[in-house]
């Protein structure tokens, strides 16, 4: 278990699922937000953190590539896996509605889930680092683009909800493997 001196490293800032799932599975841990998945493992690595977090698995798409060999690698020791509920909304800024959006953006596996909505879409999709980076880029942005992120990221970046629960079938979960150095 962690504990209050301890560092968590984490994919992504404000909003993100990886930033829920540190707060829901090691809370007393001080947070590290990362840019990408292998930071992540890097920070854990070489001691900047004492612990990290990496989706590995969602009920909707499947083993997450990128983190598919987490198990493998002799340099960490995977502490537990634990399920976080995942619920995927359409974020844009207020006075854009659906029919001046231009383009969609969120990390590739969230687009993933959400796969049958983006369909009727029928928009380009941008490759974000993660939901919560894609809100933020929302946000910024003078294009009338969206983002697909949960609740707490659309929030944190004072985003307005088009349509809520955009991923594909109910009961999305993303499964986290929180691990150390070996």
């Amino acid at each position: 278990m962690t504990g209050p001196a301890e560092v968590a490293a984490f994919l992504g800032g404000p909003g993100s699922f990886s930033e829920e799932a540190r707060e829901r599975f090691v809370p007393d841990a001080t947070p590290l937000p990362c840019h990408n998945f292998a930071e992540v493992r890097q920070a854990v690595i070489d001691g900047r953190a004492a612990v990290g977090l990496l989706p590995v698995r969602n009920s909707a798409i499947g083993t997450i590539a990128e983190n598919a060999d987490l198990a493998d690698d002799p340099r960490v020791a995977i502490e537990r896996q634990e399920a976080l509920p995942i619920e995927l909304h359409l974020w844009t800024r207020e006075g854009i509605g659906r029919k001046e959006l231009k383009a969609v953006s969120s990390h590739p596996a969230a687009l993933a889930q959400c796969s049958t909505y983006l369909g009727l879409l029928r928009l380009p999709t941008i490759w974000a680092e993660s939901t919560g980076e894609a809100a933020a880029e929302v946000a910024r942005s003078a294009d009338p683009i969206a983002a697909i992120a949960g609740e707490r990221a659309g929030r944190a970046t004072g985003l307005i909800m088009l349509d809520s629960s955009v991923q594909d079938g109910i009961g999305n979960e993303t499964i986290f493997a929180i691990f150390r150095r070996a």
